[in-house]
Parts: C-alpha cells; structure tokens; sequence
C-alpha cells in the first residue's frame, strides 16, 4: 500500500486526525464490498457523509480559534485593527 506523509499545520491537528478517521472509515467500508453481494448503498452514504461532517466541523473549530484569538487581542486593546481570518 503506498503510503502518502500530510504536513498539518499547527492548530489543525484535529482537522488531520478527522481525515484520517474518514480514510479509516471509508477502507473499511470498502472492504466489506465484493463477492457479488448486493450492498446498501444508503448506509454507505450516511457513513461517508458522518465522516465528512465530523471533518468538516473540526475545519469550523480551527477557524473559529483562530477568529477567538484576533477578537481577544482586539478586545484587550493589543492591536489597534480588527483582522479577519474568515
């Protein structure tokens, strides 16, 4: 199998650990196929789309930490401008 190395950024751990979580989930799915047997397609699909919301929402939490941190340095008067990462 080859192998692929992804470089996450600091902050986004969860995001890669979600990622990873979702490959896991769809080697699995994958793996249960074959032998000519019929397969429930709508089952596949709401566990793709579990694994994809969670990863997703881990992108939303990144982000949102990020935002936090601009509108504390903000409210604590440590810049004079409000930056904005969204």
């Amino acid at each position: 199998m080859p192998k692929m190395i992804i470089e996450v950024p600091e902050g986004f751990e969860e995001v890669g650990k979600a990622m990873a979580e979702q490959l896991g989930s769809l080697e699995r799915t994958v793996a249960r196929l074959g032998g000519g047997k019929s397969v429930d397609y709508a089952a596949i699909e709401e566990a793709m789309q579990e694994a994809a919301g969670r990863s997703e929402r881990a992108g939303h939490r990144a982000i949102l930490q990020k935002r936090a941190l601009v509108n504390k340095f903000v409210f604590e008067g440590r810049i004079e401008r409000v930056l904005h990462f969204i």
